[in-house]
C-alpha cells in the first residue's frame, strides 16, 4: 500500500490541477510543508504572486524615506526587522493600490493579506541558509496582520463599504478551513 498526499488546487479553471495525488516517496527533503506541496500544484500561479509582491515591495521602497533600501535584493537578513515589516504592513494596509498604480482603487483586504504573506515568503525563501527572522515569530506576524485589519477595516468605514468588508473576512475565514479540509493524508489510495 502506498500512501498518497491528496491535493486539491481551486484556482478557478476546471483542469487536470484540481485534484492531484502525490505519492509520499515522491516528496523529497525540499518538501517539508504545506506551502512548497501547493507548489508543486500551482508554481506558475505562485511565481507570478511572488512577482506581484516584489512589484509592491519595490515600490514601496522607492517612494519611501524612512529606509536607505530602493529595491528588495538591496536588503540582508538583518534588515527584515520590526521596524521595516511594521511600514511594509501600514503601506498594504493603507496606501497600495491595485498594480503599483496611483490612479486605481486601494487594495481588497485579502489582496494586503496576501502581498504581507508574499513578502514572508521571499524572505524566507531569499535567506533559506540562514536562521528565521524574529518578525515571523508567531506573536510578531500576527501583529503585522491585525495593523492590515486595522487599516482595512478603517477604510471601509470611511468608504462606506463595511458590510463588503466583513463579507471578504468571513470568506477569508472560510477559505482557511476549507484549505484544511482539501489537505489530507490518505493512506489508503492506490492510485
Amino acid at each position: 500500500m502506498t500512501t498518497h498526499i491528496h491535493l486539491f488546487n481551486d484556482d478557478g479553471a476546471d483542469d487536470e490541477k484540481d485534484g492531484v495525488f502525490v505519492p509520499v516517496e515522491e516528496l523529497d527533503e525540499n518538501f517539508t510543508d504545506i506551502g512548497n506541496l501547493v507548489d508543486m500544484v500551482s508554481s506558475e500561479s505562485n511565481r507570478d504572486k511572488l512577482k506581484s509582491t516584489l512589484k509592491h515591495i519595490n515600490f514601496f521602497l522607492r517612494h519611501q524615506s524612512t529606509f536607505p533600501w530602493k529595491a528588495f535584493d538591496e536588503m540582508s537578513l538583518e534588515d527584515h526587522n520590526d521596524s521595516f515589516a511594521g511600514a511594509l504592513a501600514t503601506y498594504f494596509g493603507r496606501y497600495a493600490r491595485k498594480n503599483c498604480n496611483i490612479k486605481n482603487g486601494h487594495l481588497a483586504y485579502l489582496s494586503s493579506y496576501n502581498y504581507m504573506s508574499g513578502y514572508k515568503n521571499l524572505v524566507l525563501d531569499c535567506f533559506k541558509d540562514q536562521p528565521e527572522p524574529a518578525i515571523f515569530s508567531k506573536g510578531k506576524w500576527g501583529k503585522y496582520l491585525r495593523a492590515i485589519f486595522r487599516e482595512k477595516s478603517q477604510q471601509a468605514k470611511k468608504e462606506g463599504k463595511v458590510s463588503s468588508f466583513l463579507s471578504c473576512v468571513t470568506v477569508q475565514v472560510v477559505h482557511i478551513d476549507m484549505c484544511k479540509l482539501y489537505i489530507s493524508i490518505c493512506t489508503s489510495c492506490t492510485y
